[in-house]
Parts: C-alpha cells; sequence; structure tokens
C-alpha cells in the first residue's frame, strides 16, 4: 500500500468519524428549566390499606374540597392555556395534597425527517402518562383501583420502614423523635420515592412546526403505616410530608437531529415571548421560541393597579430598548396611556437570580459574562391603573417594543 492510499484510507476514515459523530450530536430540545405550562388538580391524599383506597380527610373544610378538574382534551396543541401557570418545572406544586399534575411543553421542528431521534426522559413520584400533540405514547407506573380511579403503582414497603421494619418518616425522624443513621440503606430507601421512564417520540406523530408534549403525572396512594395511630401521635397528624404525586425533571433530546428549537437559546434577532407575573425565576428565563406570542392579559376591577409581564429576548446585546403603551379601548370606553406604567428588569452583576427594576430602560442590555449564556433577556412588566368610573368590559390595546431599527407590538388585553 503506498503513501497516497494510507492518507485517502485514513482522509476516508477521519471523514466516516466525523460525519457519525456530528449524526450522533445530542441536542437538548426541552428541559426541566424550560417554560412549560403547569396545572393541577388538589385532593386530599389517599392510603391504601387491604388493598383498598380511601382519602384521608384533613378536618378542614376547604381542604377536604378538591379543586376543579384541569378540563378534557388539554393534551390537544390547540387547547388554549393561557390560563396556566409558565415557568421552570420547578414551579410546580410540591404537596401531598396534589392527586394529578398536568405539563405541556412546547417545541418545533422544521422537518420531521430530520428531527433524528428523540426521547423524552422524566423523573417523577407517582406515575406518569405521556402524550405527543394529543395522542397518548406511553404511561408508566400506572394502574386503576377498584373504583376505576387512575393511580400510580403504590410504592413498596421499604418506602415507609426501615430493614428493622420501623417506620421513618421521610423527613428523617423515627416516630420517637430520634433522628436515623444515615445509613446506605436508609439513602436507598429514601431514593425509591423518585422513579424514571424513557419514551421515543414515535416519528410518525412529530409534525412540521409546532409541536406539545403532554405530562400527566398520577398520585400514588400512600402506605396504610402513615395514617397509623402511632404515627398521628408522634408527628400530629399523618405523615405526609413527600408528595406521592411530583415532576422532579424532564427532558427531550435529540439523537443527530437538526432544525429543532433547543432549550437555552434564543432565536437569532428580536424575540418577544409571554411570561407569567408570579414566576419566580428571577424574571430572566428564555423565551420559548416554539410558543405563540400571546395578548398580555390584564384581569382586574375599577380603582385597582394591576400587572402584565413579557420577556424581551435577543442573542445579542440589546440597544435602544423601549416600550410604549397605546390607550387602552373598549365598547365601555378608554383606558388613557398615562394610566399605564412600564417597568424595566436588569440584573445584579452577573447573577441570574437577583434583579432590579427601573421605570427607565438602560442604555444597553450586553450579553451576559460566562454560564454558556445564549443572549440577554429583560422582563417588562406593563401595569394599568384603572379608573375609579371605568365600566366592566373587555379593552384592548398594544404594547409596542423597540430597539434600534426593530419593533414588535404586543397586544394588550385588560
Amino acid at each position: 500500500m503506498n503513501r497516497k492510499t494510507v492518507l485517502l484510507a485514513s482522509v476516508v476514515s477521519f471523514s466516516f468519524w466525523l460525519s457519525r459523530a456530528l449524526f450522533c450530536q445530542e441536542t437538548v430540545v426541552l428541559d426541566t428549566a424550560s417554560p412549560w405550562r403547569i396545572s393541577g388538580v388538589l385532593k386530599p391524599p389517599v392510603v391504601e390499606e387491604a388493598g383498598v383506597v380511601r382519602p384521608v380527610s384533613i378536618g378542614i373544610a376547604w381542604l377536604d374540597t378538591p379543586s376543579c378538574a384541569v378540563p378534557a382534551g388539554w393534551q390537544s396543541p390547540s387547547y388554549d392555556d393561557s390560563g396556566w401557570l409558565r415557568g421552570s418545572l420547578g414551579s410546580a406544586p410540591y404537596t401531598p395534597m396534589l392527586a394529578h399534575l398536568c405539563l405541556r411543553g412546547r417545541f418545533s421542528v422544521e422537518d420531521p425527517a430530520s428531527a433524528g431521534t428523540l426521547v423524552l426522559q422524566i423523573r417523577y413520584h407517582g406515575g406518569v402518562i405521556v402524550f405527543l400533540n394529543g395522542a397518548e405514547i406511553g404511561r408508566f407506573h400506572i394502574r386503576q383501583d377498584a373504583s376505576g380511579e387512575t393511580l400510580a403503582v403504590s410504592y413498596p414497603k421499604d418506602v415507609f420502614v426501615d430493614s428493622a421494619g420501623l417506620y421513618v418518616s421521610p423527613a428523617g425522624l423515627y416516630m420517637d423523635g430520634r433522628p436515623f443513621a444515615p445509613s446506605e440503606d436508609n439513602k436507598r430507601r429514601l431514593g425509591l420515592w423518585v422513579r424514571s421512564c424513557a419514551v421515543e417520540l414515535p416519528p410518525a406523530k412529530v409534525r412540521r412546526g409546532e409541536n406539545v408534549i403532554g405530562i400527566e403525572v398520577v398520585r400514588a396512594p400512600y402506605d396504610e403505616i402513615v395514617n397509623t395511630v402511632q404515627v398521628k401521635k408522634a408527628f400530629g397528624c399523618g405523615d405526609f410530608f413527600v408528595p406521592s404525586c411530583h415532576i422532579a425533571g424532564a427532558r427531550l433530546v435529540s439523537q443527530g437531529g437538526r432544525g429543532l428549537s433547543a432549550a437555552g437559546t434564543l432565536r437569532a434577532g428580536l424575540s418577544v415571548g409571554n411570561s407569567d407575573v408570579l414566576d419566580d425565576s428571577g424574571g430572566f428565563e428564555l423565551p420559548n421560541p416554539a410558543e405563540p406570542l400571546r395578548p398580555v392579559r390584564i384581569v382586574g376591577p375599577a380603582n385597582g393597579l394591576f400587572s402584565g409581564k413579557i420577556l424581551v429576548g435577543s442573542d445579542e446585546a440589546l440597544k435602544g430598548l423601549s416600550a410604549e403603551m397605546s390607550d387602552v379601548k373598549g365598547p365601555a370606553g378608554t383606558i388613557p396611556a398615562g394610566a399605564a406604567t412600564i417597568r424595566y428588569g436588569f440584573r445584579l452583576g452577573n447573577d441570574r437570580t437577583a434583579e432590579g427594576m427601573s421605570k427607565k430602560p438602560l442604555p444597553d442590555y450586553p450579553v451576559p459574562a460566562g454560564r454558556g449564556a445564549a443572549g440577554v433577556v429583560v422582563p417588562i412588566w406593563v401595569s394599568v391603573k384603572i379608573p375609579k368610573g371605568a365600566k366592566a368590559g373587555e379593552y384592548g390595546g398594544v404594547l409596542k417594543v423597540s430597539t434600534s431599527g426593530r419593533s414588535v407590538e404586543v397586544p394588550v388585553e385588560v
């Protein structure tokens, strides 16, 4: 074999391994920190005694009354989830009263044939049912009880008792108040609360454009030991400190795909997205490039001050940022633009969670240094003082967001 042949073989081999590496490159499409839409149903916890599942009364009327069910069809891409909480999965409720948790995550695909192998990985308490664009694609740790209610598979006994058969609170105490030894067995036992699954998205159900992942987390019944007389005596109530319905994390990844919206990234140029005024991420979560821009909806009575919020993002520094509110008009009259106050968020240094707020925008918003920043995001709050004599009704206006040479009009409903 001559030198040219060896060189050619080396080039071919390198090209093969390079193409394989590129093909197998993993893209994170959605993850725990991505913006999700979140809703849930609260009910008293349930225990399983001799194979029979029954609710445990808290003894307080409002806690013993179930909250409203999530409407049928919530898994559909066309379902209007604008009224749901928007935030990372860490924003979801963490309570033993949670019976069902419904999550919606959006991602976009330019060409389904080039999307690669899409796998959704989930960590949770209880059980999960997974949907893609309204169709069920998998269920894990799910069963039906005798009454027909959908529940998660019960946890094994050693989640609740140690190797000696003694009950141990998830808070880490024996019934007599002694702390348990941090043995490997106890660590293993407490770790059993978290279950996991992985499901491959059927390629035939992946659409061009917007796709919606639906995750329904379902509670598991507690073991009867948590509600025994001895436990109640030790803790003053049944020991329901760890929720049996909880989302611990989720991650949608593509192997070798391209043309997908990726978690932690921003579109090139100016991006404007919706945000929840109750979001607890510090106000600097990224707009979801797959989520359509919806009107900012502000609801309140006359003579009150109420707010809405948007996110303005860019993959490069923002210069000349400004926002201007129009009059808000409706059949019942007009709320003048002067009744609106606009405030701009800014980071304190490079801290992603500490923020300040100003009625005047900064001259420029640079991309924060380090931490793999995808760009810059500025939250903007618009607060409307509804006049004392304003009549009830639907009012509409526009919030115009501008930067150097670019602008976006965001509908506002009051």
